[in-house]
């Protein structure tokens, strides 16, 4: 269901996500590969996450 909800979600969204939590990568490090600033690599992150959740629930997942 990871995979699929994934799939759903855009490609900015999907690309810093698999950085940080299927690579590990830290912030300072995700804001060098995709040459923007920390504070980017944060915001992106916490939206990617909502949209993430949003697209899991959306396939039937169920949250808190």
């Amino acid at each position: 269901m990871l995979w699929k909800g994934l799939e759903r979600i855009g490609e900015e969204h999907r690309e810093i996500l698999v950085l940080k939590e299927l690579e590990g990568f830290r912030y300072t490090e995700i804001a060098t590969i995709l040459e923007i600033p920390e504070g980017t690599v944060a915001s992106r992150l916490y939206h990617a996450r909502h949209a993430l959740r949003d697209a899991l629930v959306g396939m039937g997942a169920q949250y808190p």
